[in-house]
């Protein structure tokens, strides 16, 4: 099911480095995924970080209705007062197709890869997406950085727009406050999504990510980095979520 393939790549080449690389050992936290409220699987984080960098791994399984699916996805970089992503790589598999997408940041811009198997083209489908130029990639963020954010508290974290590059597609999300309760220890935030370019012209998902944007509970997953607790973005099979498992 390609639509929802191209969800888990939204809520996707290794540099040379001059250390050995971190390691992120056991996962840090587990998220139960649902959409519109039924259980579809579980993702586990890792988070490694030393020597002002970091370092961060998801992996995940899902089952929808006839459809199933494994996704990993994984940033690497510099942290400093921001983290500044230096490699992005993502893998999403189906039974009937795997996707690919490697991104190489440096110079303040990105290169990206991207293939599947068996190539889209093959299935007949045809897509018209809106341009994606050299200058749009400038100052962007991998989709597993986005989210994890330095910052002196909630508040701090849960401000100001952040440039997201998954490899395919570039959009910017706005982080402001969400007038409603959450629970001890979290922010909760909203997300206004715009399309920059490489989205599908006239994309249904595309249009509510638009019109009702991201809804997002923030929490201090290290000292002064901030994550989400909770996900939730819509979906035209509803509202899908990724929920911190507590305990």
């Amino acid at each position: 099911m390609k639509t929802l393939a191209s969800v888990f790549g939204l809520a996707a080449l290794v540099m040379p480095q001059p250390a050995a690389a971190l390691d992120p050992g056991s996962p840090k936290e587990f998220y139960e995924v649902s959409i519109a409220g039924i259980g579809i699987g579980e993702v586990a984080l890792y988070l490694a970080e030393g020597g002002g960098r970091y370092s961060v791994d998801l992996d995940g399984g899902f089952r929808f209705l006839f459809w199933s699916g494994e996704a990993t996805m994984g940033s690497e970089g510099a942290r400093a007062e921001a983290l500044i992503p230096a490699a992005y790589t993502a893998r999403f598999e189906s039974p009937s197709r795997t996707v690919f997408a490697d991104i190489v940041f440096g110079d303040g811009s990105a290169e990206a890869a991207f293939r599947a198997e068996p190539p889209f083209d093959d299935d007949g489908e045809e897509e018209e997406r809106a341009p994606l130029m050299p200058e749009m990639l400038v100052g962007a963020m991998d989709p597993v950085a986005a989210f994890l954010i330095p910052a002196a508290s909630g508040a701090e974290a849960c401000s100001g727009a952040r440039k997201v590059f998954s490899g395919i597609v570039r959009f910017d999300i706005e982080l402001s406050p969400r007038a409603e309760a959450a629970g001890p220890g979290l922010t909760p935030c909203v997300a206004a999504y715009r399309p920059i370019g490489g989205h599908r012209i006239g994309n249904e998902g595309v249009s509510l990510l638009e019109e009702k944007g991201l809804n997002l509970d923030l929490f201090e997953i290290a000292p002064g980095l901030w994550a989400p607790h909770r996900l939730e973005f819509p979906t035209r099979f509803g509202a899908l979520a990724f929920e911190r498992r507590d305990g």
